[in-house]
């Protein structure tokens, strides 16, 4: 499993916030979603349909609003990686 923070960052504000962790659908297990839960994030990771099994308009609403935040993220990363390879 990847190294994750002990816990959650916590919004002195919300008693009730948690951290929103960004994944998509290579990440979905039980095991990776109970541990990030634990910790105290709250995991939103894209749903996957399955053979025989679609998903539901409400899924894909919810996988479209997910995606548009890692893609940003992912963005990021990418630009900063691009910087490093260019510096060394």
């Amino acid at each position: 499993m990847e190294t994750l923070p002990d816990k959650a960052p916590k919004d002195p504000d919300d008693e009730t916030y948690k951290q929103p962790v960004y994944a998509d659908s290579a990440h979905q297990s039980e095991k990776i979603i109970n541990e990030l839960q634990r910790r105290g994030f709250a995991p939103q990771i894209i749903e996957r349909s399955y053979r025989g099994k679609r998903l539901t308009e409400e899924q894909k609403e919810n996988n479209k609003s997910k995606s548009k935040i890692r893609c940003r993220i992912e963005h990021i990363f990418e630009s900063q990686r691009c910087e490093w390879e260019t510096k060394y």
